[in-house]
């Protein structure tokens, strides 16, 4: 499910504000944000039925890297009802024995989720806070674009508001497993008691949010230095937008496997926990008896390890506590062991804490071929591990084809010779190539493309119509994995057809009778020309004496062109010659270009003298 009227468009490296702006007004759309992390700007399309030719629109043009639908995402958080008094969860992944090792330490983890409740008095004293923001002054401090955000920021429904506060539940109960204080008498502990809960608000207070706001969201975090970031939240399609958002975060970041009970190596991958980035850990949820929660995803190279997820007691606004079963519950477990290690080895990398984490899981019968490690997480075990890599085991999965070498077009951009495209090189063993000519306005990187209907083989023949226009060409290439697409260099601008005229120079000849030649030079108005000359000699009588002819071709517009006479017509003109002193004789000729098209006949009669 999609935002109906907004798209993401990423842009190519280089290309300028004002180019964007260009390239997004042509196609009839218009900016609501940038989104500066990946180089890309969320636009208003106007309407659901305007999204789909828009999108396609914006894939021809040069300068967009792509473009998608701006996914709606959604908490995938199973409320239950009863509480659950004991917090089964910390007993199971040892934190009492983890804590005996590190008691915690103040990282600052990233809550990607429907908010906090700064009030709680579980939680109140381990919220983040912006140093370089004054509370409540109304005045953005530290220029960031947010005013008064000293807790964290709500950029839900596409709000830019200083202001996280949880009117869901789901945050603020997330947030309580990842970092509730301990110690001081009340509620709940979480995994890591000191650690630095960021509220980067998102999701409504509905539970739904969009592809967009979500890379708002990553990007606040990464700025604000989080080094954790818990996603219990997901939906839509795959976004190329959010995962590059999240490769560049510098997070290890954290996410729910989902809630639908599938597999997510099969043919419906969850995401964000689905994308296949060093810095994703993907969690499944797990019972007090160890078993895969029914409503768990799995997968044996999709999801890393399994987490608490079933009767999970938390904190909720208000000061409250509830117990929430769902993936969205096991996830934050994750994160906090994360943060243990985040916070207790200042110099580890996620890929290195990710690797702690898997190396360090109980093995467990049911996760056995359910998820990489087929365990689940082990808190007191994480810190004593000193892995560096996760573990490999699954075979790469097939992926779309990957253009390596641009397409190409040979020929000259004129009216009426036809230009041949290649599809340049590809990984993935494409079983389709598909073409799409398209005609811009000029050969720039922000060029206005528009596709011509009906030109969709590997060959165009430009028409009048499109003499001043220059030329591209979009490859598809498609295998059972997907379809990808890639643009040659825009060539042009067509030229007009210039019909080649020809011309026939040259004197009386004397010597035709010594030499059997008869030489002319031929004038082209066309590069490369090929000549054709004939010539016919009659008695003054009009008695045909001889006749000849010869074709030439030639790199340039002059050609000389020599008719050689037969020992039979030498004769025969000799013999003309010796009777009336003096035969005529007529030169014809046309020119062909090199794309065939032939100029009409020119004629020269001229006097042969004996």
């Amino acid at each position: 499910m999609a935002k109906a009227d907004r798209l993401i468009v990423v842009f190519d490296r280089g290309v300028s504000d004002a180019q964007q702006e260009q390239i997004i007004e042509q196609a009839g759309a218009s900016e609501i944000r940038q989104l500066p992390l990946i180089g890309a700007v969320l636009v208003d399309v106007g309407s659901a039925s305007e999204r789909v030719s828009t999108l396609h629109d914006l894939g021809l043009r040069d300068g967009v890297r792509y473009a998608e639908p701006d996914y709606v995402l959604k908490a995938l958080a199973m409320p239950s009802d009863p509480l659950f008094p004991q917090l089964w969860g910390m007993i199971k992944i040892e934190a009492p024995a983890a804590w005996d090792r590190y008691a915690g330490g103040a990282v600052t983890v990233a809550v990607t989720d429907t908010g906090i409740d700064p009030s709680h008095p579980d939680l109140d004293g381990n919220l983040w806070v912006n140093s370089r923001e004054v509370p409540r002054n109304g005045r953005d401090d530290d220029g960031n674009g947010v005013v008064d955000d000293v807790n964290g920021v709500n950029f839900s429904a596409g709000l830019n508001s200083g202001n996280p506060y949880d009117g869901d539940g789901h945050g603020t109960h997330v947030s309580g497993t990842i970092a509730a204080e301990s110690g001081n008498g009340i509620g709940v502990a979480g995994v890591n008691p000191q650690a630095k809960i960021l509220a980067a608000k998102f999701l409504t207070d509905s539970g739904s949010g969009s592809t967009s706001d979500a890379i708002r969201a990553i990007d606040y975090a990464r700025s604000m230095g989080a080094k954790v970031m818990n996603a219990s939240w997901g939906g839509g399609g795959y976004s190329k937008a959010l995962e590059e958002a999240i490769a560049r975060s510098g997070m290890l970041f954290v996410a729910a496997a989902g809630n639908d009970g599938s597999d997510n190596d099969g043919g419906r991958p969850a995401y964000p926990a689905s994308y296949e980035l060093d810095n994703v850990v993907s969690v499944a949820a797990s019972t007090q008896s160890d078993d895969l929660a029914y409503f768990s995803n799995y997968g044996s190279c999709s999801v890393d390890l399994a987490a608490p997820g079933t009767d999970i007691v938390s904190t909720i606004p208000g000061g409250g506590y509830a117990s929430y079963n769902g993936t969205s519950m096991a996830s934050p477990h994750v994160a906090g062991v994360a943060a243990l290690l985040a916070a207790r080895n200042p110099e580890l990398s996620p890929l290195e804490i990710k690797a702690r984490i898997m190396d360090s899981a109980d093995k467990v019968t049911s996760m056995t071929g359910k998820s990489m490690t087929g365990g689940r997480l082990n808190a007191r075990k994480a810190l004593d591990s000193t892995a560096s890599k996760p573990p490999v085991g699954c075979p790469a999965k097939p992926t779309p084809p990957v253009n390596t070498e641009v397409p190409t077009v040979t020929g000259s951009p004129k009216v009426g010779e036809r230009l041949t495209a290649t599809p340049g090189t590809w990984t993935g063993d494409p079983t389709e190539i598909e073409y799409q000519w398209g005609l811009c306005d000029s050969s720039d990187d922000d060029s206005d493309c528009t596709s011509i209907a009906g030109a969709t083989g590997s060959t165009y023949t430009p028409e009048s119509e499109d003499v001043g226009m220059y030329l591209g060409v979009r490859v598809a290439a498609t295998n059972a994995v997907g379809t990808e697409y890639a643009y040659s260099d825009v060539i042009g601008a067509v030229a007009p057809y210039v019909e080649p005229v020809l011309s026939i120079t040259g004197a009386t000849l004397r010597n035709v009778k010594r030499t059997g030649k008869v030489t002319f030079t031929v004038r082209c108005n066309v590069d490369p020309c090929q000549a054709k000359l004939g010539v016919t000699i009659r008695s003054s009588k009009g008695a045909k004496v001889a006749r000849a002819s010869k074709s030439q071709a030639g790199g340039t517009k002059k050609v000389s062109v020599s008719v050689k006479l037969t020992a039979k017509q030498r004769k025969s003109l000799t013999k003309a010659l010796r009777n009336r002193g003096k035969v005529n004789a007529t030169i014809t000729g046309y020119a062909v270009d090199g794309a065939g098209h032939q100029s009409g006949t020119v004629t020269k009669k001229i006097r042969i003298i004996g």
